[in-house]
């Protein structure tokens, strides 16, 4: 879409974040959102734009640096939403084209979707995106 600029995130588009997130059915607030985009905002291994259409923010994308042990640093996106009334526009494939054009010289971007998300699955596949495994996430909470 050419109408469709990408910048970097401010804690301005907080009130918007919170509504995109929401659209999946997070029930986040903006007092969380704000607090989280404070942190991410500080740090320079996580990377967040978004998408404005006509002066409104219509999408965004959140990634970091991962490391592990046992093999070479990655970038994972762990957070990528564009507003309902946009989708199949384009949006999504120009935010995911703008983390992997800032991160062409790291050979390896992943995600992780929710297995119930068919759309994001058809939709990182179709940018040819490889399945590489499937994995259950255990939590628990320590108070």
């Amino acid at each position: 879409m050419k109408n469709v600029k990408i910048r970097a995130i401010s804690i301005n588009d907080c009130d918007a974040i919170t509504s995109l997130t929401n659209q999946l059915g997070s029930d986040v607030s903006s007092d969380v959102v704000k607090e989280q985009m404070n942190e991410i905002l500080k740090k320079s291994d996580h990377f967040a734009f978004v998408a404005v259409l006509k002066d409104q923010v219509v999408g965004y994308i959140h990634c970091f640096t991962a490391i592990r042990l046992t093999s070479k640093p990655f970038i994972e996106i762990c957070g990528l939403v564009v507003n309902e009334k946009e989708r199949g526009n384009g949006i999504g494939k120009l935010l995911v084209e703008h983390i992997e054009g800032l991160f062409n010289e790291n050979n390896k971007i992943r995600v992780r979707c929710n297995s119930k998300r068919k759309l994001a699955h058809n939709f990182y596949h179709n940018l040819n995106y490889n399945l590489r495994k499937e994995q259950k996430i255990f939590e628990k909470n320590i108070s």
